[in-house]
């Protein structure tokens, strides 16, 4: 964020202040949402919408296409384990750590009656020599019996792609939570300020020119004095995006008038008025139909 120039302190707001119509009425207010004018703020919904969600969705379907391919495609069958040897295998992350399996190599007869063979593993417990003679259960594909894999690896690596998704999901989340966390926060502070607010008198006493991303904002500080007497100063950004008077035409509004709403019960809520996501709902008058006047009975 770079500062274009440090604005010089503005001046003071008119001695007579009036509470804008829309805001003097009881509370809680009817209030409707509208189109953010800043570009960031509508780019990073659109964003997280065309990113986030498909990677969700491709990580759910990837997991659930292999698993039912192995469930519809494949034939469950018992084998024989005809051989088992020890291997000493190593941790992928850690190659000093290191722990001890059994090769498992096994036979088994197809639906026509042909034998095929092939490779599994189990953790080694014993000894691999008891496992010699054990019946499995395994799956192979009735169009190639040689891609056959145990169940329980199978299962196993049901398990593995399922916590990968899950993981993906959770990533996701945070990714969602931190990009659109303020976002959200915002729209809970406009939310409230705009229902139950109080309006009050306001003094900008300071702007300046900012640039974020390669985009203009203005930012403005403003006072303001609460029920209580405290002062506090608040400040907010605008988006100056497709404007060419670097933002006088919004402070000459704002420094008509200038009102703040602020939240009495959490000192700390305040904002500027009008609000980015929100405005009161405009209530219709109900259109009445001038009656006709009446023709007086005229004498002869």
């Amino acid at each position: 964020m770079s500062e274009l120039n440090n604005g010089e302190p503005a001046a003071e707001m008119p001695s007579v202040w009036i509470i804008p119509p829309e805001l003097d009425c009881p509370v809680p207010r009817t209030i409707i949402g509208r189109y953010p004018k800043d570009p960031t703020m509508r780019l990073a919904g659109i964003a997280l919408i065309l990113t986030i969600f498909p990677v969700i969705g491709i990580a759910f379907l990837a997991v659930y296409l292999s698993l039912h391919h192995w469930k519809t495609q494949e034939q469950v069958t018992n084998a024989i384990i005809e051989q088992a040897l020890p291997v000493e295998e190593h941790d992928a992350n850690n190659r000093k750590r290191s722990h001890w399996i059994c090769v498992l190599n096994y036979s088994f007869t197809t639906l026509n009656g042909a034998t095929f063979h092939g490779e599994g593993r189990t953790q080694l417990i014993n000894g691999c020599q008891e496992e010699i003679g054990k019946i499995i259960s395994i799956r192979y594909r009735l169009k190639n019996p040689e891609q056959n894999i145990q169940s329980s690896s199978l299962a196993a690596s049901g398990q593995q792609l399922t916590f990968m998704a899950f993981f993906v999901t959770i990533l996701a989340g945070f990714t969602i939570l931190r990009s659109a966390g303020p976002y959200w926060w915002l729209l809970w502070k406009e939310r409230r300020l705009l229902m139950r607010g109080v309006p009050t008198a306001g003094t900008i006493s300071e702007s300046c020119l900012l640039r974020r991303r390669g985009l203009p904002y203005l930012k403005i500080w403003c006072r303001y004095s609460r029920q209580d007497g405290c002062t506090r100063t608040i400040q907010r950004t605008f988006s100056l995006f497709g404007q060419t008077d670097q933002g006088t035409r919004i402070l000459q509004k704002l420094q008509t008038n200038t009102t703040v709403l602020y939240d009495p019960a959490n000192p700390w809520s305040a904002a500027l008025y009008p609000l980015e996501i929100f405005k009161i709902q405009e209530i219709a008058l109900p259109h009445q139909t001038p009656m006709p006047a009446k023709e007086g009975n005229s004498g002869p």
